[in-house]
């Protein structure tokens, strides 16, 4: 059985019982209640105790617990809740355990909304939480900063090429998406610009940019195109929900502009980048005490590396990489501190990258708008950790 997946907003409630009063995750908007598809997730009436079963899972914590979904006109208004009956119904007090994941989560508190993506597959529901933040954080988290240190936004979307040969791979209908891409986009970005690397051979030319379109000469956010890849890129001007809207007409433009996109496009990767700067002078500055101080980032050098060896600590060349495996979404999130420039001024710069294959996300193009609300999520709650304090008082 094929895995059907449903995304919706929840928060944490208190629910009122005759031994105790117990965490649940209730669901009450009606425009997320219409998210449910009654066939996958049906109606339990208030007469039942028992909903249907599903594992929960926030982070590396699982737990079993039950959704029951009531129709309108019930005794408590329509609705639908995750929770675990107490000791008082059960042999286990499956309560106190939901409560215990809750809190490992840090989703305990009352009020604290969580995104709940469904997914109904083989193994049962699974339901993966995500916690959207307190309502403190999430004011912070989608305030327009003034000085945002943002250098780039970037959308990546890739496909599968043809390979025609060892180490040879290109896409056959390249030439004619160019014409229809622009057919599609040019009320938005009527500015066609060819670069210079649209004179590299087809042969050469896998993954490689050559077009861009633009709304003006010179003007962001932009749409580039290439032989298996197309993206967006934003830079001052970038808001989250615009760059959204535009990422998913630029996929969309794509596979009703590729010839027999159903057999012919095969998507293999997605990617969410960041570029944020913010000068800083490495040749009298310490780069580990600024992280330290600043981003709450150690990075430490075992000191006796540099003693009486005439080796200075501080570093001339500054690159560190990390990568780290991810459940919402599926995939891979990357994280980059590193030497740049930021209009011409020496710079720390920071990336802050989502990607996830076809094999993670099993229909990218159904998929879209979802994958980049949670990869978004990442990257936002990263940056606004990374940066509270006196930076954040600093792009305000």
């Amino acid at each position: 059985m094929n895995c059907t997946a449903v995304t919706v907003k929840g928060k944490i409630n208190d629910r009122k019982d005759k031994d105790k009063p117990r965490r649940e995750i209730l669901i009450n908007e009606k425009s997320q209640l219409a998210k449910l598809p009654m066939a996958d997730y049906p109606v339990t009436h208030m007469t039942e105790p028992k909903g249907l079963a599903a594992t929960l899972i926030s982070g590396e914590h699982k737990c079993e617990a039950s959704f029951h979904r009531y129709p309108e006109g019930s005794r408590l208004g329509e609705h639908a809740y995750i929770g675990s009956a107490t000791k008082r119904l059960r042999d286990v007090d499956q309560a106190s355990l939901f409560e215990e994941f809750l809190k490992k989560g840090r989703i305990f508190t009352p009020e604290t909304e969580v995104r709940l993506d469904f997914k109904k597959c083989s193994q049962g529901m699974m339901v993966y939480i995500s916690q959207q933040g307190m309502t403190q954080r999430q004011d912070v988290a989608r305030k327009t900063l003034k000085n945002k240190p943002l250098i780039e936004a970037i959308f990546e979307l890739r496909w599968g090429l043809k390979e025609q040969g060892p180490g040879i791979r290109i896409d056959p209908h390249y030439k004619i998406l160019i014409g229809r891409m622009y057919e599609r986009l040019r009320q938005e970005y009527p500015f066609h610009e060819q670069l210079p690397t649209a004179s590299i051979p087809d042969e050469v030319a896998a993954y490689v940019v050559q077009h861009r379109f633009r709304k003006n000469r010179d003007e962001w956010p932009l749409i580039q195109i290439g032989p298996g890849i197309i993206t967006l890129n934003a830079t001052e001007g970038y808001i989250w929900e615009d760059f959204k809207n535009r990422a998913v007409q630029a996929a969309n433009a794509l596979f009703e502009a590729y010839p027999e996109a159903e057999d012919s496009l095969k998507p293999s990767t997605v990617l969410l980048r960041y570029i944020d700067a913010i000068e800083f002078d490495f040749e009298t500055g310490d780069i580990f005490d600024f992280l330290r101080a600043n981003m709450k980032t150690i990075i430490n050098l075992y000191p006796k590396l540099f003693e009486s060896t005439g080796i200075e600590r501080l570093p001339r060349g500054f690159d560190w990489r990390f990568s780290f495996r991810s459940t919402t979404p599926a995939g891979v999130v990357h994280l980059r501190f590193c030497r740049g420039k930021k209009k011409q001024a020496d710079a720390l710069v920071w990336e802050s990258m989502v990607q996830s294959t076809s094999d993670e996300v099993s229909d990218i193009q159904t998929a879209i708008t979802e994958w980049l609300d949670r990869a978004h999520d990442v990257t936002d709650d990263w940056f606004f950790k990374l940066v509270e304090g006196e930076l954040l008082r600093r792009f305000e």
